[in-house]
């Protein structure tokens, strides 16, 4: 029962001794088999047994072609988000079908998922955009990455924005600094449900100047923050978006930043790292749980909230400056 238990990340076991088990199940190669699991819950909740063998990744994926990049200019973030979800489909016995959001109507896509027997799918998150999601038409389960997609029917996997925007402007009180300016893009605010922003402003004393919010992508990302650094006179930065910090450094504003979301930056890039591929683990996790256990009818969407970690880089150091991205 205790190894049942740990194999099955269920509470009752403590951490060294879960951790113990699945370390030594890994050396012997064992592999559960969600048919099998599938079995004993639905005898022990006297229900009929569910296809579970395969699941979706609906969202942008590693394997991009040249036309696509430029949409999704993290797509090593978002390989880091596949490779967490199929180490968890090959630790479980499952296989990962990826789906490179696409096109099709609800109908199309609902066939789709119903010919491949899908039972569930991760939708991943939507790179700089805020779109309006429904997967009501397909009765399967799914889970969300992030809360770049505004469907709230589903439980889903994020961040600690909130908690990351209050870390970071602490950090750089820390450093000695007094005016530090925030400059995203709007739509990463939708991305954040204002998290990010609701943190800056809490933190923030007199002397901090307000947030700036580029709404109007034909104004060149460097030019927005040159009027920025013109008009309020920053001795810090914080920033969201990778087209501002490439700006700043191609441009040599003499400004020490950090990021908010630093995946995919050189090491010498200060900001909050998110662990897109723990990300991706957990979200996993949680959908096979779902297709294996009771129904998704039977409670309330939920939220799972993981905590990230600062990496202490160089750029928000007095006097640091780098034109290049090495």
């Amino acid at each position: 029962m205790t190894v049942s238990v740990a194999l099955r990340g269920q509470p009752g076991v403590s951490k060294e001794k879960a951790e113990e088990i699945r370390q030594l199940a890994k050396k012997m190669g064992y592999v559960q088999n969600p048919l099998v699991n599938s079995l004993m819950r639905c005898r022990t909740m006297r229900r009929v047994p569910e296809k579970g063998l395969v699941l979706g990744w609906i969202g942008p994926v590693s394997s991009l072609r040249k036309d696509q990049r430029k949409k999704y200019p993290d797509q090593d973030v978002f390989a880091s988000y596949v490779s967490g979800a199929e180490e968890v489909c090959a630790q479980r016995g499952f296989r990962l079908e990826h789906f490179q959001d696409p096109n099709y109507t609800n109908q199309q896509l609902s066939r789709i998922l119903r010919a491949r027997g899908i039972q569930g799918v991760v939708l991943g998150p939507q790179g700089s955009k805020y779109v309006k999601t429904d997967m009501s038409f397909a009765p399967i389960h799914a889970v969300q990455i992030g809360r770049s997609r505004g469907d709230r029917k589903h439980d889903r996997v994020a961040t600690d924005a909130f908690h990351d925007m209050r870390h970071l402007v602490n950090i750089l009180k820390q450093e000695g600094y007094r005016r530090i300016g925030y400059v995203d893009h709007f739509n990463h605010q939708l991305r954040s449900e204002d998290r990010w922003l609701s943190g800056f402003m809490l933190e923030a004393d007199e002397n901090s100047p307000p947030p700036w919010l580029r709404m109007d992508n034909k104004i060149p990302p460097l030019d927005y923050l040159s009027a920025y650094f013109e008009r309020y006179r920053p001795d810090a930065l914080i920033m969201g978006g990778r087209s501002f910090v490439r700006a700043l450094v191609k441009g040599r504003l003499p400004i020490p930043f950090a990021c908010l979301h630093r995946n995919g930056y050189p090491d010498w890039i200060s900001g909050i790292d998110t662990h897109p591929r723990k990300v991706g683990i957990e979200a996993t996790q949680l959908l096979i749980d779902k297709v294996l256990g009771p129904q998704a009818g039977s409670r309330d969407p939920r939220t799972l909230v993981l905590s990230n970690t600062w990496h202490h880089g160089k750029s928000h150091q007095r006097g640091f400056m780098r034109t290049k991205w090495k």
